[in-house]
């Protein structure tokens, strides 16, 4: 329900409803009463509240922890769009947003981010806990005090106002179903574990898993790849990969989707191997225009952030009550619908 939406079913002007809402001007009763009956039945009373925190000259502060914008194939970048959303919307009632960074291949980093939280008049976090030791330390030996949520990811054991994000293992039941459909019954698989660890990677590895355990006419190999390595660890793996055995499939669990498709056009041809991965950042792209990569699983990460900061902030501020898990769909993104 917007101002445009009251004054309509009222048939009066906006700035009226405007002059109602705010106790302000000269407004015939009639018509007074006639726009709070409208806004009684409508729930609009979260927007007065919004209103009056735009109104009251305090000014609120929130953070968000996520990793290097350039890591994992720069797919944080995509992260931050929707976190510029959210923030262009939040700062006219007075909520300004701070983002600190930390590097998603050091728990030391995360932890040394992670402690020196609190105590710097943030209101709430906003947090990408993409180091699943780490993360799930720091919140058993100190939680935070303040109100969070997570995006991306969980940390089991964690109180968080809520999560938004995908559901990692039908995320990876997907990537199986599409491979399936690329190689057929009769085939020879592999899954990469992105290292370091982390839960939603594991969850994806898992989904694939169990996609093919129903179908037992499919073999599945999997293969650790220490992301910290970049494009030479992709390439030995790839080597390994082939030198093991047939390779019909492969399902890469994360935006670093791009390596393993270049990595087999050296090694052995584009599109003798067929590939399903994660995310659309550019590269990613790149490859799925000519076809090196089948198709790319995408998590919203655009409306993961910008949705899941004005939810938390409406949590904090509004008091709105909130469900504990936000699921966002799993896009599927072909050479086809790319445009």
């Amino acid at each position: 329900m917007t101002l445009r939406d009251i004054a309509s079913r009222a048939g009066i002007s906006i700035g009226t409803v405007d002059r109602v809402l705010h106790n302000r001007g000269r407004v015939a009763e009639k018509t007074r009463k006639r726009v709070l009956g409208i806004i009684e039945k409508s729930g609009y009373q979260g927007n007065i509240f919004a209103s009056n925190l735009a109104n009251s000259g305090k000014r609120h502060k929130f953070c968000v922890v996520m990793p290097h914008l350039d890591q994992d194939s720069s797919y944080w970048r995509l992260i931050e769009d929707g976190l510029k959303a959210a923030a262009f919307d939040l700062k006219r009632y007075g909520v300004d947003i701070e983002t600190r960074f930390f590097d998603r291949y050091s728990g030391v980093d995360f932890r040394r981010l992670y402690f020196g939280l609190d105590g710097r008049g943030h209101d709430g976090y906003f947090m990408a806990p993409v180091i699943s030791d780490a993360a799930e330390s720091c919140f058993r030996e100190r939680p935070l005090i303040k109100p969070y949520a997570f995006f991306d990811c969980h940390v089991p054991g964690s109180a968080p106002v809520f999560y938004i994000g995908q559901d990692s293992f039908q995320g990876g039941m997907l990537g199986g179903k599409m491979l399936h459909l690329l190689v057929g019954d009769d085939a020879d698989v592999v899954v990469t574990r992105m290292l370091p660890e982390g839960w939603h990677i594991n969850d994806r590895v898992s989904g694939f898993r169990a996609y093919f355990e129903e179908r037992p006419g499919a073999r599945v190999r999997e293969y650790d790849v220490d992301c910290r390595a970049g494009v030479k660890e992709v390439e030995s793996v790839c080597r390994r990969m082939l030198e093991g055995g047939r390779v019909d499939g492969l399902f890469v669990t994360n935006a670093n989707t791009h390596m393993f498709a270049y990595a087999l056009e050296r090694l052995c041809g584009a599109g003798k191997v067929k590939v399903v991965g994660y995310d659309l950042v550019s590269a990613n792209r790149f490859f799925l225009e000519n076809e090196s990569i089948s198709f790319v699983i995408s998590q919203n990460p655009v409306m993961q952030a910008q949705k899941g900061l004005n939810l938390l902030c409406r949590h904090v501020l509004m008091r709105e009550e909130l469900e504990l898990e936000y699921v966002v769909p799993l896009d599927l993104i072909t050479k086809e619908n790319l445009p």
